[in-house]
């Protein structure tokens, strides 16, 4: 008689869908003689809107200890700080026309996602 043993493997994958970057986590478990997915677990773990952006844009998030870093396309800051709320305002403006790199991170993550100001 086979044994069956369960093994879980923790898959996170990092897809980014216009606004809002979002964490996949799937769960992989052997059944019968085969492994078999158990489950796949689906969150957004941030969204800034709106985008393409004027004069503010807005970070909402469910991350801890988090805090962003704007960019522009060379690497320059142009602004960093802690995100102290779940909803964030960010002010832009006087910050040229063009598309620029938000980088959101924590201790325990990070992702970057372009903003476009217009």
């Amino acid at each position: 008689m086979k044994k069956c043993i369960s093994i879980f493997l923790l898959l996170l994958a990092e897809l980014t869908y216009g606004q809002t970057v979002h964490s996949v986590t799937v769960s992989v478990g052997q059944g019968a003689g085969c492994p078999v997915v158990a489950s796949i677990e689906h969150s957004p773990y941030f969204e800034v809107f709106p985008n393409p952006a004027t004069a503010t844009f807005t970070i909402q998030t469910d991350l801890e200890h988090a805090h962003f870093r704007l960019m522009d396309l060379h690497g320059r800051t142009l602004k960093n700080d802690q995100i102290l709320s779940r909803r964030q305002e960010v002010n832009i403006d006087g910050l040229p026309r063009g598309v620029y790199i938000l980088h959101l991170h924590n201790e325990k993550t990070s992702d970057r996602i372009k903003i476009r100001i217009k």
